[in-house]
């Protein structure tokens, strides 16, 4: 079974990489399977508990980025706010994009966050979060 997936490269590792699978008569995609596999199974990966002394936990990343765009959410009032100016502030702040889509994501998903066109709203009827 195959997951499609999109992956940032920079232009000239991807021209690299093309080249090569044209060279080996492959798809880029096999081509680049091909490689990750092999790196795997390379065992040159830093072990878990060394990767977690030097980055952030996705947990933890996930939740700065709720309280960041709760933040931004309740400083912007009962109009909201832009979705491009939530994504900026919550960068700005210090959070990923994959981390301020997935604090997004599950404030949505409970029923806190609401898009209107190009906007966010903070859904105050319970009166439960206050800006």
């Amino acid at each position: 079974m195959t997951a499609r997936v999109t992956i940032y490269l920079p232009a000239d590792v991807l021209k690299a990489v093309r080249v090569a699978a044209l060279d080996q008569d492959v798809f880029v995609s096999d081509f680049i399977t091909k490689a990750a596999q092999a790196y795997l199974a390379s065992g040159d990966l830093e072990a878990p508990e060394q990767r977690m002394e030097t980055e952030m936990p996705a947990a933890r990343k996930v939740g700065a980025a709720t309280r960041t765009v709760l933040e931004l959410l309740g400083k912007a009032g009962p109009g909201g706010i832009k979705v491009s100016d939530l994504r900026g502030g919550s960068i700005r702040a210090g959070n990923t994009l994959g981390a301020t889509d997935a604090a997004v994501a599950a404030l949505s998903e409970a029923g806190l966050l609401h898009r209107a066109g190009n906007r966010w709203t903070l859904d105050r009827t319970d009166g439960s979060l206050d800006a």
